[in-house]
């Protein structure tokens, strides 16, 4: 069965990067983790990792975690929905969140029906740009003092999530003048949360100069991409000095045999209605593998032997050409792939694919 491999060392090492920035700039660090379902053996390493923040779209995944680490994590729900809230009630205390994302008024109304000892904070998502979701900057304030009785903890934004908007200083501004005008009801700052890898990318770039300790506000990043692929998707970079091996996928090898490819007149589509030019004609070595796009895709895989060319894929098989290879497999062995975001998110939904995550390092 294909399975996932986490290399301790490297997301301990990623872990380290991001979390110094922070304690540097007096920035709190949130770690999402979205993309694996909040994975429990994975929260658990990063609470190892002296991680206090994570934050999920779906707040089921918190019921996953073991009590006394859900217990000792600030959990945010950074995709909050209506039926999200009616559910709180109904949650055991500790699959609660402490936090959740909101930018529609009908979820403030809901929130402010929920017995005050297990309402969670609110972040109000502001519009700065990116499309998605969010209340504009002019709306804060007037949404502040009509929903004045509920925690609300800051304000949020997003960038390079769906648009491709990319953080700007004019918007930093925005956020701490608009956040800074919150009175909390704790009597703390007020947190000004920054979502995306691609804002740690920003901040730490040589030009940008910000006073963050010194601001009114509390300020808080919201980093996974960085810290779990060492990748910044917003821009298309690697990240210097972050690892980019915190994760391998393998699959199980099903078969191996020579096979002869012969171009036809007339050749249909796929399982995907496309058409696969990736067969070269001749005899060739091709290996079955026991996972398909269900699993992960083949677009975010890249095989760790580089002699191997991937061929096609169906819904729960793989295929390889190994025919340059110098290494010798053999049926029930495994192949291995450094995956990407998406191809470990879909292996993390799959239940055929291992959930019991081996650490490594």
């Amino acid at each position: 069965m294909a399975f996932l491999n986490i290399n301790r060392a490297s997301i301990a090492g990623n872990v380290q990067i991001v979390s110094d920035f922070c304690k540097k700039h007096g920035i709190e660090l949130c770690v999402v983790t979205k993309f694996c379902c909040s994975e429990p053996d994975v929260v658990n390493l990063l609470y190892d990792l002296g991680i206090k923040r994570i934050a999920d779209s779906n707040q089921e995944n918190f019921d996953r975690l073991s009590i006394n680490t859900a217990a000792n994590l600030i959990k945010n729900v950074i995709k909050t929905r209506l039926s999200d809230i009616l559910l709180i009630p109904s949650l055991a205390p500790h699959a609660r969140p402490q936090r959740v994302f909101v930018s529609d008024e009908t979820l403030l109304d809901a929130l402010s029906e929920l017995p005050k000892d297990i309402c969670p904070e609110v972040m109000l998502i502001m519009e700065i740009g990116d499309l998605r979701d969010g209340f504009y900057p002019q709306q804060i304030s007037s949404v502040c003092e009509k929903y004045k009785d509920l925690p609300i903890a800051g304000v949020s934004v997003n960038y390079a999530c769906l648009s491709g908007t990319m953080p700007y200083l004019e918007s930093i501004h925005t956020l701490s003048q608009v956040t800074s005008d919150i009175k909390t009801k704790t009597g703390e700052r007020p947190v000004a949360s920054i979502g995306g890898t691609v804002a740690f990318s920003f901040l730490t770039e040589s030009s940008f100069n910000y006073d963050f300790q010194n601001d009114t506000c509390a300020w808080e990043l919201r980093c996974g991409e960085g810290i779990f692929f060492g990748f910044d998707s917003s821009s298309n970079k690697v990240l210097a000095e972050f690892k980019q091996d915190v994760f391998t996928f393998y699959g199980e090898i099903l078969e191996i045999r020579e096979k002869e490819y012969k171009k036809q007149d007339k050749v249909g589509c796929n399982a995907f209605g496309e058409y696969n030019t990736a067969y070269k004609n001749g005899k060739r070595n091709y290996m079955v593998l026991d996972f398909g796009i269900l699993a992960a895709r083949i677009s975010s895989l890249r095989p760790l032997d580089n002699m191997v060319v991937i061929t096609g894929q169906t819904y729960d098989f793989t295929v390889l050409d190994i025919t340059e290879s110098e290494k010798t497999y053999n049926t029930g062995e495994f192949m291995g792939f450094t995956p990407s975001y998406g191809s470990v998110s879909h292996a993390m939904l799959n239940r055929y694919v291992k959930k019991h995550v081996v650490i490594e390092g």
